[in-house]
């Protein structure tokens, strides 16, 4: 009897360390971009695409590399660019901004972007 505990302890250890011991393993494309007309909403990631541009996504960086502020908003409709500011993440100068929500979840929004005419932002998507 202890033998066989034992084994399946074993085997459930293994298990467990096959399952959520590896990293998962995903492709990403990365993307550069710039702000065509100051104040006006792009769109820099469509919403719930992926590295191969399929439903669903493992995760998304998007990246300010102008030095001004750039302005950051999520929508959930994907079609639908906000008005206005006041309600958008705002961007520093070399801030990065991710879609991570948690451990295990990732925000599919559509991702829009607005700045200066002529500032860049690289975006990242797995």
């Amino acid at each position: 009897m202890r033998k066989l505990l034992l084994a399946l302890c074993l085997f459930s250890a293994t298990a467990y360390a096959q399952n959520f011991g590896q990293p998962l393993k995903v492709l990403t494309t990365q993307t550069g971009g710039t702000i065509t007309t100051t104040n006006t909403w792009q769109l820099a990631i469509p919403l719930g695409t992926s590295a191969a541009g399929v439903a669903g996504r493992n995760g998304c960086t998007i990246q300010n590399t102008a030095t001004s502020n750039e302005y950051v908003y999520f929508d959930r409709t994907g079609d639908t660019a906000p008005t206005g500011l006041t309600s958008a993440y705002v961007l520093a100068p070399n801030g990065t901004l991710n879609c991570e929500v948690s451990v295990s979840m990732v925000a599919a929004d559509a991702v829009w972007i607005t700045g200066t005419a002529g500032a860049t932002f690289v975006t990242g998507v797995q």
